[in-house]
């Protein structure tokens, strides 16, 4: 069964994170506690490790893309097993916010 690999949340203001570098690529092994992929947020870029041994079966969210915490970014799969058919992120992708309008100077 595929292991989930979720955007975890580092502290209590962090609401999302942007992919850095995937230190895996699609069908390599990895092992359980093994850096996976570089997530970078306002204040710090963090390694995330693999939750647990087999295949990076599927990326989901690919580097340079900004999620929301919580959201599946890819699947861990036993050798020979496929990933989840239509595999989608779980959170939403983060909205910007448009900027506001500056202010005149007088």
């Amino acid at each position: 069964m595929a292991t989930e690999v979720i955007l975890p949340r580092l502290d209590d203001v962090m609401t999302s994170g942007k992919i850095a570098r995937w230190l895996k690529k699609e069908g390599e092994a990895v092992e359980k506690g093994e850096g996976l992929v570089e997530i970078e947020t306002e204040k710090v870029t963090f390694e995330v490790e693999s939750p647990d041994s087999g295949v990076l079966g599927k990326i989901v969210v690919q580097e340079g893309e900004e999620i929301a915490v919580g959201t599946v970014i890819g699947y861990i799969v036993e050798p020979g097993e496929k990933a989840p058919e239509g595999a989608v992120p779980v959170a939403a992708a983060v909205e910007k916010k448009p900027e506001a309008p500056a202010k005149e100077v007088p």
